[in-house]
């Protein structure tokens, strides 16, 4: 059915990264304004939170977040293996439009359900289809990942076009997962890649996609810079160390982030440390580690600043400072989408990606090797990114509109 009337967004976590959140602000309202007679699913983990954000669309569990117990956990193992089975033996009935009710809970009938009736299912914007090592092998991937893909799996067992919007894709370490990716790339009728680095992967791989900006560039708007005295810098910072198994320098990345916050401060600078993801996973809590840094400090000039929760506000925050130096790479963007300079702490080539498509890789720090002297270096540049920032704004503007005005509204 073309132009579609049911319409399945897949794979979006929650409304508590607001970097997230802003990306699915864009692609959300950009498909709404596609298909303005469509009927559109959201499939959410935090369905509470999203159908509060979003109360004119439909909210879902999405089979991507089947691998959660209702308290925001992992589930355990035999749940996870009961709604593994349910889903495969329910894949022949949804390819005629059946939904199965045994075993299944109200609302996980609900997402099938959205699903077998979908004219089409557009897996969410981000960056969500990478590991960081290679252990685990087929077990990791049975236990978690094809929880990931199994939306765009079951797309494509049913026979349902889907759409991958602009995300990042790699590395894959895991084998097991790298196949799955590929193969799911290569059945997909279109994809997207945000930035250079995961249109190389795709490539490489043999998987024709398109390029097109991050959704979140919709919001730029420019604003004048108007320097502050004293001057402002803004942080964002993560616990990557939690996230990540392969990663063991948090305690170091957190003392160089207070290294470079004393030197500024001896400066005469105003700090002001933002959260950019509040979810209830202290893993993903940013807030835990700028309090930590904050009481390491104790300094009359380095401001906590409140959970922001709505992109655009959190945007005019950013417009406020003098540099923002961000871990977070959505800071990055909404900082950038202003006209204003950044400083980014890469902890995926992601930001590696996106920074060197605007040719800012000189302002783009890997978190295991950057040193103090490193970024205040960078920090001090930063009014050299202006002519950049200029030049590739426009060409970002006219990237979204060729995706936007003419690709989405091609069948696929």
């Amino acid at each position: 059915v073309w132009p579609p009337q049911r319409i399945y967004v897949s794979n979006m976590h929650g409304v508590a990264n607001v970097g997230d959140l802003a990306i699915h602000q864009q692609q959300i309202q950009r498909l709404a304004d596609c298909f303005p007679t469509a009927h559109i699913t959201l499939a959410y983990h935090d369905r509470v939170g999203a159908q509060r954000v979003f109360p004119q669309h439909h909210v879902i569990t999405g089979l991507s977040h089947w691998v959660y117990a209702d308290n925001g956990q992992i589930a355990p193992l035999l749940t996870r293996i009961r709604r593994t089975v349910l889903w495969i033996c329910a894949i022949p009935l949804l390819r005629w439009g059946v939904v199965p009710r045994w075993g299944l809970r109200a609302d996980e009938q609900a997402t099938l359900h959205a699903l077998a009736n979908a004219d089409v299912v557009y897996a969410s914007g981000g960056g969500y289809l990478y590991d960081t090592h290679r252990r685990g092998g087929l077990g990791r991937v049975l236990s978690w990942d094809w929880y990931l893909l199994a939306d765009m799996l079951t797309a494509i067992a049913i026979g349902c076009p889907l759409v991958l919007l602009p995300q990042s894709f790699g590395p894959c370490h895991n084998p097991w997962l790298r196949r799955a990716v590929v193969w799911v790339t290569r059945h997909a009728q279109r994809v997207y890649a945000r930035e250079s680095l995961s249109s190389a992967w795709l490539s490489s791989h043999g998987i024709v996609h398109h390029s097109a900006p991050d959704c979140a560039w919709g919001m730029i708007q420019t604003v004048p810079i108007v320097p502050h005295t004293p001057p402002i810098l803004g942080i964002t910072v993560i616990n990557w160390g939690a996230q990540s198994q392969n990663f063991a320098g948090q305690t170091h990345y957190e003392t160089v982030m207070t290294h470079v916050i004393t030197h500024y401060l001896t400066l005469g600078w105003q700090v002001r440390l933002f959260v950019q993801c509040h979810e209830v996973n202290p893993s993903w809590d940013d807030g835990q580690v700028a309090q930590r840094i904050a009481q390491r400090i104790n300094h009359p000039s380095v401001y906590l600043i409140p959970f922001i929760a709505d992109p655009t506000a959190l945007q005019q925050a950013y417009a406020q400072l003098d540099c923002l130096l961000t871990t977070r790479l959505h800071g990055a963007i909404l900082r950038l989408g202003t006209g204003q300079p950044a400083v980014v702490i890469g902890y995926l080539p992601k930001a590696q990606g996106i920074m060197h498509d605007m040719e800012l890789d000189a302002w783009c720090l890997d978190i295991d090797t950057a040193t103090p002297a490193d970024i205040i270096a960078a920090i001090d540049r930063r009014d050299a990114q202006l002519l950049l920032i200029a030049t590739a704004l426009p060409t970002i503007v006219a990237a979204q509109q060729l995706l936007w005005d003419e690709w989405m509204h091609e069948n696929p």
